[in-house]
Order: C-alpha cells, then sequence, then structure tokens
C-alpha cells in the first residue's frame, strides 16, 4: 500500500503546506526552529489522510478609530489595525493540535489600543496539543491561562480598554488575558470543571523557571444547575525576577436573559509590596439579535486605600455573521497610590472587528 501524503492533495493539504513553509522560512524572529519542526509535525500527524484531518482555518482583523486624553502622545487620536490572528488547526482521533499567529497594538501608531507601547511584530501567540482521555482533557503547550470569572486569553474581547485587575502576573498581562507555556487538565466534576496549570516561568532576569512554581488551581461551571448561574474560584501562584506572587480569584454571575450581571473579587500578594485587592463588576443588556449595550466597572485598593476605578460603557452590533462594531467610552481615576498606569484617562474608541473561520 502506498502511503498519502500528510494532509493529502486537497485544497486544505496546500494551506497547511505553505504555512509550514512560511513559519519555517521565517520563524527565527519568533521561535527556534527545531520547535517549528516538532510543532509541524504535530499539526500534519505521519501518516495521517485528508480524510482523517479536521482541519480548520480561522482568523480575525481588528481596526480602531479612537480620540481622548488618552492618546496624548498620538495627537490625541489614534487609528489603524490593533489586533490581527490567524489560526490553523487539526485534530486526529483523540489528539488535537491549534497554532496561532498574530501581531498585537496598533501596527500602524507608536502606541497600542490601551495606550502602551507597539508590539507589532508577527509572532507564535498560541501552540499547543491536546488530548481527550476519559478522566480529562490535557493540553501541552503555549495557551490561554483561563484564570478568573471571565478569562479572555490573547485574543481578548470586550471592553476595547482593558479595565482595572490585577496585572502583576510573570507574563505582565491582565489575569483574565493571560497565555503561558506549560501542561494544564481540565477534569469534569458534576456541574464543575476543575482546571489546573503547571507552567513555566517567562522570567529572564535569572528568576526561578521551574513549574512546580508556577501554577494555577481553579473550579467553575459555566451553567450551575441549568440555572442561568455561573462561577469560579482559583489561585495562582507564580514567581518572576525571584519575587513571589499570589492571586487569589471569586466570582458569580447570573444570565437573567433580560441581562446578564457578574461579580468577581481578585486579592493578590506580592512580596515586598502592599496588598491588593480589586472588585470587577460587568453588566451585559441584549436589546436586540443584533445589538447589546455592556457596562464594565472596577475599582482596585492597596493597604485597604482607594487607588483607582475604571469605568467601560459601550454598545455592540452585529452588522453580518462576520462583522462586529463596538463604540465604547472609557474613563480611568487614579488617586495618590496608583496601580499600574497613574494619569486619569479617557476615550471614546471604535473598533471594527472582522472574523472567520
Amino acid at each position: 500500500m502506498v502511503r498519502s501524503k500528510p494532509g493529502g492533495e486537497t485544497r486544505e493539504g496546500r494551506v497547511i503546506y505553505f504555512f509550514i513553509a512560511f513559519i519555517y522560512m521565517y520563524g527565527d524572529r519568533w521561535m527556534n526552529k527545531l520547535h517549528i519542526v516538532l510543532l509541524s509535525a504535530l499539526l500534519v500527524p505521519v501518516g495521517a489522510t485528508s480524510a482523517d484531518l479536521d482541519l480548520e482555518l480561522g482568523g480575525f482583523i481588528w481596526t480602531e478609530v479612537g480620540t481622548g486624553d488618552r492618546y496624548d502622545d498620538s495627537d490625541d487620536d489614534q487609528t489603524g489595525v490593533s489586533k490581527a490572528g490567524i489560526t490553523v488547526s487539526t485534530s486526529v482521533d483523540n489528539v488535537s493540535a491549534g497554532l496561532t499567529l498574530g501581531v498585537d497594538g496598533m501596527i500602524n501608531e507608536d502606541l497600542g489600543s490601551d495606550g502602551s507601547a507597539s508590539d507589532d511584530d508577527l509572532e507564535v501567540k498560541e501552540a499547543w496539543v491536546a488530548f481527550d482521555f476519559e478522566w480529562a482533557d490535557v493540553t501541552i503547550g503555549k495557551q490561554a491561562l483561563g484564570f478568573g470569572l471571565k478569562p479572555a486569553g490573547w485574543v481578548g474581547g470586550r471592553p476595547i480598554n482593558d479595565g482595572l485587575e490585577f496585572d502583576g502576573s510573570d507574563v505582565g498581562r491582565n489575569n483574565s488575558g493571560q497565555v503561558v507555556t506549560g501542561i494544564a487538565a481540565d477534569m469534569a466534576l458534576g456541574d464543575f470543571t476543575v482546571r489546573g496549570v503547571m507552567f513555566d516561568s517567562s522570567d529572564s532576569d535569572g528568576g526561578d523557571h521551574s513549574m512546580s512554581d508556577n501554577w494555577m488551581l481553579q473550579l467553575r461551571s459555566d451553567d450551575l444547575f441549568g440555572s442561568g448561574l455561573y462561577a469560579s474560584a482559583g489561585y495562582q501562584e507564580t514567581v518572576f525576577a525571584g519575587i513571589d506572587t499570589e492571586v487569589e480569584s471569586i466570582g458569580a454571575g447570573y444570565d437573567f436573559g433580560w441581562a446578564d450581571i457578574s461579580l468577581e473579587h481578585q486579592e493578590a500578594e506580592v512580596d515586598g509590596f502592599p496588598e491588593q485587592e480589586f472588585l470587577i463588576i460587568a453588566v451585559g443588556i441584549p436589546v436586540s439579535d443584533s445589538t447589546g449595550v455592556y457596562i464594565d466597572y472596577a475599582t482596585g485598593e492597596i493597604d485597604g486605600d482607594d487607588s483607582a476605578e475604571t469605568t467601560r460603557i459601550g454598545v455592540t452590533h452585529a452588522y453580518n455573521d462576520n462583522v462586529d462594531i463596538i463604540l465604547e467610552w472609557s474613563d480611568d481615576d487614579y488617586d495618590d497610590a496608583c496601580v499600574g498606569a497613574c494619569d486619569d484617562t479617557d476615550s471614546i474608541d471604535l473598533r471594527i472587528a472582522l472574523g472567520f473561520e
């Protein structure tokens, strides 16, 4: 018997070969080529035919226009592509794999959509292999950590400008947006899912890189007893530059149909720094089948002192099956003891989000 080439001679197969050739040629900008070879082997398993592979190709592009003193360093406004990505995933039997290439930051401006320095180099954002066992789903590689009540991962979501939450993690990202490289296991427990993750530290300053010192454990339910109630409780510990950080998160929400209301409390202890607490309130109200309104409010405290609050009010509209339009007003207020940036800022932002799969 003549063994078929991985991916076959279908259009999907040609897409995979082109994709792998492209990242191999230019991948030294993002990662060691050995990693790319290994990942390519996982994306196209040896011996798999086009009939065996369940190939999916997807992606998105976000274009934005913003104005306000949030963008003082860019003449009070900004226009450009804030984020874009393309994902290739495949599965064979109980094994699946995915690869996401993407860019962050306002690509044609000096500032990102949140006012930070642009990071517009194309790079690997996620790259993982997952095994679907009877007792658990196990994922190995670069993946969304999934910490908190409403984790967003790298892609993110609403609001346009991230609201206040703890961002002292080893990857310097808000907890809900963390992406880590490690091993995750998700186990079903009735209406709940237990998620445990051990991950590598991104510390490049000679700190602790042991996965045993960087881990997360979380219990969550997306629809408790089929009632519309959802909840999560989690604990995360990281070591970065020799500094130990512990974060606790507990939250719950209810989808009433006419509105989705949630509340999350975060508490963080960072060695050598005051204790930090955050309260995050999110409300989503559907106006019609294609339009909705959201209100996100968050407040943070350091050693019991009010230090910051953020407010996001936005309208979302599904223009069609692939295009969403989001208009948002955002305001950041900081007291003398600040969390993160110390400037009071506000802005009005418009995002056109196109996605395909």
